[in-house]
């Protein structure tokens, strides 16, 4: 059963599915985010880019 998708929508998923997820770079954002990021509630998910933010202007100060 096939579902025609949006362009931009299938554009995006195409992306996202070819995306490499074993590169050492993103290994090490995971683990990175994994320090900071424990709950997985509506709430930090609405501000998990403000955090993200956030740490990286204090890193880099």
């Amino acid at each position: 059963m096939a579902v025609d998708l949006a362009p931009g929508l299938s554009r995006k998923l195409k992306k996202v599915l070819e995306c490499r997820t074993d590169s050492p770079e993103v290994a090490a954002s995971l683990a990175t985010l994994d320090t900071f990021y424990t709950t997985n509630t509506p709430h930090d998910r609405r501000h998990l880019r403000s955090t993200i933010e956030k740490r990286s202007l204090s890193i880099n100060q």
